[in-house]
């Protein structure tokens, strides 16, 4: 209930409870109902659930804002292209050069990284995006075409607008020192594809 709905409330029920009391006594108990059912009120509303209270209306998802976050099984392919990552080279430069010092391997094993899967109904070009972050970080988006099969996916899921995670890899093609062509980063998601 909101705050000015309980005064209001307390209000009407102060009045109702003094008028039946004598008119010398009338402000007094006045007063101190109101103060009381007020009181009673406002305490009632901090103790609703979460759920209960009004929901926010921004739309803009991060990982670190939901708790569960569903996670894609492991299916040990790295099939799924995520697009767009022209646009975050450097996002994806310094994400493989950390996970370089991390690691310290000398196999060049290439790690596996958790992408999260984050519907973006803000998206100004595409209302149904679907926006791949790694550590925090855009690194790209699902294509027009896999974004609207995704979201399906997770409809028949009951995931409708959840973030959801899978597995991801960070490929590097060109070697500036050795062939001169600049490196350009890619992203393969370990989720089933759409058909």
């Amino acid at each position: 209930m909101a705050p000015l709905a309980a005064f209001v409330l307390s209000a009407i029920i102060a009045f109702i409870v003094a008028s039946l009391v004598s008119t010398d006594a009338a402000p007094i108990t006045f007063a101190i109902t109101l103060t009381v059912l007020f009181l009673v009120f406002k305490r009632k509303q901090q103790k609703q659930p979460a759920s209960n209270k009004a929901k926010t209306t921004n739309k803009e998802h991060t990982a670190e804002q939901q708790t569960e976050v569903f996670a894609w099984p492991n299916l040990s392919k790295f099939e799924f292209e995520v697009v767009d990552e022209s646009y975050y080279q450097e996002t994806l430069e310094k994400l493989v050069e950390h996970a370089k010092t991390e690691s310290n391997d000398e196999n060049n094993v290439m790690p596996t990284f958790t992408a999260y899967l984050i519907p973006d109904d803000t998206n100004e070009n595409d209302d149904k995006a679907v926006r791949v972050d790694i550590n925090g970080a855009q690194v790209g988006n699902l294509s027009r075409e896999n974004a609207r099969s995704f979201r399906r996916r997770l409809r028949a899921k009951k995931l409708s607008v959840q973030i959801t995670s899978c597995q991801a890899i960070i490929t590097g093609i060109g070697n500036h020192e050795q062939d001169g062509q600049e490196k350009h980063y890619s992203v393969k998601l370990n989720i089933k594809p759409f058909i």
